[in-house]
């Protein structure tokens, strides 16, 4: 997680990964009650923001996390059975 500015505020960017030289990223574990919907070796949903600024993948990390929360909610409910790879990655 990391922190930035805006202004006088600081805001934390929860499920932001950064890999080096990278743009920012979504990521965050799967939970074990899910797993079955995925494939075997995968621990966490993925997606690109596709910026390198933290200001602008502030709120599309914000967007793709509802957006997760919502597919693993239908999954839950068994409103979906399973999705695909590219589905759950947003």
């Amino acid at each position: 997680m990391n922190v930035i500015q805006i202004g006088s505020l600081h805001v934390l960017m929860k499920y932001q990964w950064h890999p080096k030289g990278k743009k920012i990223h979504y990521r965050r574990r799967i939970p074990s009650n899910l797993r079955q919907h995925y494939p075997s070796a995968q621990l966490h949903v993925t997606k690109s923001t596709g910026t390198h600024d933290p200001h602008k993948a502030l709120s599309l990390l914000v967007r793709i996390n509802k957006d997760v929360e919502r597919q693993w909610e239908r999954l839950r409910q068994g409103t979906i059975q399973q999705t695909s790879q590219r589905r759950l990655n947003c």
